[in-house]
Parts: structure tokens; sequence; C-alpha cells
């Protein structure tokens, strides 16, 4: 089952954003276990990676929070295959600038902090995907390397 909102029929490209943001959940729910530390279950190395490279989150920050930059990066790297990188862009700072007007809750500040992330640190965040093989489409959207040490 897929839950779209309609406030943005009238813009395609926004809308193609937040589908392909609702499709990237199935594949990071499917892909990158839950952090359920009270079953003994370990995070997933991706979101140990994601904190290392991060050591310093919102203060309402949590596990989602990491998940959903894997979210917003493979739904920005989706919107670039499909559109264009300058327009994936484009869509996700007019999201963002939509969604997180002031004052910011706690959840605001968390949604603003991880897309900020995802428009500024794309490759970073997309060398450590790569890593761990969560690029859906690797040849196609944003290209990233594989940090080989």
């Amino acid at each position: 089952m897929l839950t779209l909102n309609t406030n943005h029929l009238r813009d395609d490209e926004t809308q193609l954003s937040i589908f392909l943001h609702e499709q990237a959940h199935w594949f990071v729910g499917r892909s990158v276990r839950p952090f359920a530390p009270e079953t003994g279950e370990q995070k997933h190395a991706v979101i140990t990676g994601l904190e290392a490279l991060y050591p310093d989150p919102p203060p309402a920050a949590d596990y989602g929070t990491f998940v959903h930059l894997i979210v917003g990066w493979l739904e920005v790297d989706g919107m670039a295959e499909l559109v264009g990188e300058e327009k994936a862009r484009e869509v996700k700072r007019g999201l963002v600038q939509k969604y997180t007007e002031e004052p910011l809750s706690n959840t605001d500040k968390s949604y603003r902090w991880y897309n900020e992330r995802v428009l500024e640190d794309t490759r970073e965040i997309g060398a450590i995907l790569a890593e761990h093989g969560l690029i859906i489409t690797p040849d196609k959207g944003f290209v990233v390397q594989v940090n080989e040490e």
C-alpha cells in the first residue's frame, strides 16, 4: 500500500519526488534492518557509517533520522536520474522550505537537518551508501565512487 498526499497535484516534479521518497522507504525497510537493542539487534553498518560522518546531529535526531538520510538521498538520486540533478535539488529545496516554516518543532529540525545534509553532502553520503550496496541504480542519477582505503 502506498499513501501520498494531494498537496502537489499541480506540480508533477514535487509529486514525483514525494512518490520516490515513499518508494525509497520500502527499499530501505527491506535493506536496513531496524535497530532493536532490547532484542540484541545491532545497528546496520550503514547507520554506523552515517553516525561517524555526523557525530553531532540535532538533539532530536534518532535512528529514524539516520534512516531518513538514506531515504532522502535515494529520493534525490532518483529525481536526478529522471529530471536532472539541478531540478532534483530545486524540488528538494522547495519541499524543505515548505515543510519547515518557523517556529520549528524538533521533528521539523530533524527534517531540515537530514535534507540539508543530503543536498550539501551528496557525494559523502553516496559513498557510504555505495559501500553497503544501497544505491538502486549505481550508474545513473548521482554516480559516486566507493572509498577504497
